[in-house]
């Protein structure tokens, strides 16, 4: 995965995905066959970091920790409120319901915004060339970096980095 930044999601309030007809054009209708309705809770601000897809992947090799990967249905909401004008290719968000895991796709289509859901098990292999986007929280330690003596190594694209303190 191609890091591409890092950004923080406001607090949240109360809100689920298919309520959201203001914001989505179209909502998938499986989202009533998965009954996707459990109300997140509120949550606090949160960084979040956005990754482009740079290997065929299935959504197990990406979310290799689904209980720390997960966003809320409300984070989700409020993540694309505030970058819906940037919006290229499709967003993807792991989040779970009740004890399920799902994924949601997100696509701008002609300045319309569309809401898909897979369920986290759909074995698919998602290409590489597409460059979709995944949007997780930022995990601490920061899975980004691995230190290395005085050396940070990106995993990404290998790169050796002196780190140096502001």
């Amino acid at each position: 995965m191609k890091h591409l930044k890092t950004t923080t999601i406001p607090k949240t309030q109360d809100k689920i995905i298919l309520n959201q007809t203001d914001l989505f054009n179209y909502i998938e209708p499986d989202y009533k066959n998965f009954k996707l309705t459990e109300v997140s809770p509120k949550t606090k601000k949160i960084k979040v970091d956005v990754l482009e897809l740079d290997k065929n992947s299935t959504f197990q090799e990406i979310f290799t920790d689904p209980e720390k990967m997960c966003l809320t249905q409300a984070q989700i909401i409020k993540f694309v409120e505030i970058n819906k004008d940037d919006f290229i290719n499709s967003y993807f968000f792991l989040f779970k319901n009740k004890d399920d895991f799902f994924v949601s796709s997100i696509c701008d289509y002609s300045n319309k915004l569309s809401v898909y859901f897979y369920q986290f098990e759909f074995d698919y292999v998602w290409l590489a060339w597409t460059q979709h986007r995944f949007v997780m929280p930022q995990l601490s330690p920061n899975p980004l970096e691995t230190k290395l003596d005085s050396l940070t190594v990106c995993p990404y694209c290998q790169n050796k980095i002196k780190l140096e303190k502001i």
